[in-house]
């Protein structure tokens, strides 16, 4: 196999690849469109727009678990702290069994 038939079947399956991430994480072919024109299929010219695209989508989906993390963690310590509240004044509350 050539050193040029070898590197356009990496590229032929860099393509697919790339492309398969796009459909996956859920990029906006509106996006897309935008940049390059409509159905403008993914090729050795327009790859760095695709991953692009891609690593935009990629930091979207972080800030939003990063987001959902946090919301959930803030929710687990109120509820923590609200638990130990209720526990700590219901303490105080209970008649002493030995009469002390």
């Amino acid at each position: 196999m050539s050193q040029l038939s070898e590197v356009t079947s990496v590229l032929d399956e860099l393509q697919k690849l790339i492309y398969s991430a796009f459909e996956r994480v859920g990029c906006s072919r509106k996006v897309l469109e935008d940049m390059l024109g409509l159905n403008v299929p993914i090729n050795t010219n327009n790859m760095i727009v695709y991953l692009g695209i891609i690593e935009q989508r990629a930091n979207e989906l972080l800030n939003i678990l990063h987001y959902v993390n946090l919301k959930v963690s803030r929710s687990l310590s109120l509820s923590l702290s609200l638990y130990n509240n209720n526990n700590n004044s219901n303490s105080y509350n209970r008649p002493n069994m030995l009469g002390m």
